[in-house]
Order: C-alpha cells, then sequence, then structure tokens
C-alpha cells in the first residue's frame, strides 16, 4: 500500500511542472481510498486504453523527458 501512494505522488509531482497537487486518503471499512488530484498535463484520450496495463506507459518514445517502469497506474 505505501508503494502504490508513493508512485502516485511521485507521478504527480513528476508531470507537474507548476500549479498545484492534492492528496487524498480515506478508509472505508476495510478499504483504503487513494487520491492525487494536480494540474500535470494530464494523459491523452489515445493513451487511457493502456495505461492500466502492466508495463505499459501512456508516452513510450525513446524521447520522452522522464523515466519509470509502467507500474505507477
Amino acid at each position: 500500500m505505501t508503494k502504490i501512494f508513493t508512485h502516485l505522488i511521485d507521478n504527480a509531482i513528476k508531470f507537474t511542472k507548476e500549479g498545484s497537487i492534492e492528496i487524498g486518503y480515506e478508509k472505508k471499512q476495510s478499504l483504503h481510498q487513494f487520491s492525487v488530484i494536480d494540474t500535470g498535463k494530464g494523459i491523452s484520450k489515445d493513451a487511457l486504453a493502456v495505461i492500466f496495463k502492466i508495463f505499459m506507459q501512456a508516452d513510450l518514445s525513446t524521447s520522452r523527458g522522464h523515466e519509470g517502469s509502467g507500474l505507477g497506474l
């Protein structure tokens, strides 16, 4: 659970050059609900189909300005 929260926060910081980041957590019975809202660049509609697949990233180009394993979401 800590690793998931850390990835969410790291991604918000990585992709928010200016603006704000809001982090939330709520425990509902046995469920843990996390939320991260940021003013970063967002995710294109085309990328939404792949971002929840393991080892996939929204930007697969070799010229992207960041690294990652594709496990953040």
